[in-house]
């Protein structure tokens, strides 16, 4: 066991040296808890120094509901384990698990070297640019919502917590368990994905929410200051595209609203230029397209109606 866990983090650690802002996920065990975890690198982007870490998620094993984020730098040296502070309750909502939610992060600027396990549970300075690691959780509506224990085994020790009931919104805290931020959405509302992604310099967010009471989907984007770590809300938006990373020979597929105005839908790249122009029938809620001809990288589909241009972005290979 003591040799393959060798060979694993020896083949961490090549990979974290050519890592850039690559971010995958690998079988490894935690040398001091033998626990077995899932190994992430976090983006050299999102850490402070500037080079690619790897985290992963362990469990004490003498006690299952005990969990810590081990952080390794990039000769493979632990350099932190943090506290998961998971089910904490506040006066109107309560923390979820740290995997609760689906989270993509992306580095628009450095799309070649994306993975399909881009998931953001931790990070250093995509909220702010301290030194202090940053672990993002869930938080449910404490009112619809409930704490679930399970006893897998019978043996009268809880085995698992998770949370059952309405998603509202994200915390971040830090490694100390501080709060950095916490963002929820409107009363009446509830949360669905969410996607983190930078674009030049700046941090973003990408929110799927919906109406409580009609369903009705909104699509939000934040932009994040990390000197204070606040939020500007950038554009909403009622349309959804499907892939939003794509091959040149797949097929875009947008859902538009049922009661939408939009006759014309234009895709614009990254230098302005419009690349392709799709007509819209009234009451036509699906429009599919080829990507063949749009351009590599970061393109914009617009959907103009009633003189507001709903847009949302789509990466082409």
């Amino acid at each position: 066991m003591k040799k393959t866990i060798i060979l694993l983090l020896t083949l961490c650690s090549s990979l974290l040296v050519n890592a850039q802002t690559f971010v995958t996920e690998l079988p490894i065990n935690h040398v001091s808890s033998g626990s077995s975890v899932f190994m992430r690198f976090i983006p050299k982007n999102l850490v402070f120094d500037n080079v690619p870490y790897l985290y992963g998620l362990i469990k004490n094993s003498t006690d299952n509901l005990d969990q810590s984020i081990v952080v390794y730098n990039e000769k493979i040296d632990l350099i932190a384990t943090i506290k998961v502070n998971s089910f904490k309750e506040g006066t109107d909502y309560i923390i979820g698990n740290l995997s609760d939610y689906n989270s993509d992060y992306y580095n628009y600027d450095n799309f070649a070297v994306f993975s399909s396990y881009s998931r953001l549970y931790i990070s250093q300075t995509f909220f702010n640019d301290d030194k202090n690691f940053e672990l993002i959780y869930s938080l449910y509506d404490k009112a619809n919502s409930s704490i679930e224990e399970t006893d897998y085994d019978g043996d009268g020790i809880i085995d698992n917590k998770s949370v059952s009931g309405s998603r509202i919104g994200f915390i971040v805290l830090s490694d100390d368990g501080t709060e950095v931020f916490k963002f929820k959405v409107n009363d009446g509302e509830r949360l669905g994905y969410i996607e983190f992604f930078t674009l030049g310099d700046v941090n973003y967010f990408k929110i799927e929410k919906y109406k409580k009471d009609t369903d009705e989907e909104l699509f939000s984007f934040y932009r994040i200051d990390k000197s204070t770590s606040s939020i500007k809300l950038v554009k909403e938006t009622k349309f959804k595209v499907n892939p939003t990373i794509a091959d040149r020979s797949d097929v875009i597929t947008v859902e538009l609203d049922d009661n939408h105005q939009v006759r014309e839908m234009s895709v614009v790249n990254a230098a302005g230029q419009v690349v392709k122009r799709v007509p819209v029938a009234p009451g036509q809620k699906y429009v599919s397209f080829s990507a063949q001809g749009m351009s590599q990288g970061l393109n914009i589909i617009n959907a103009p109606e009633k003189g507001e241009n709903n847009t949302q972005k789509i990466m082409v290979k």
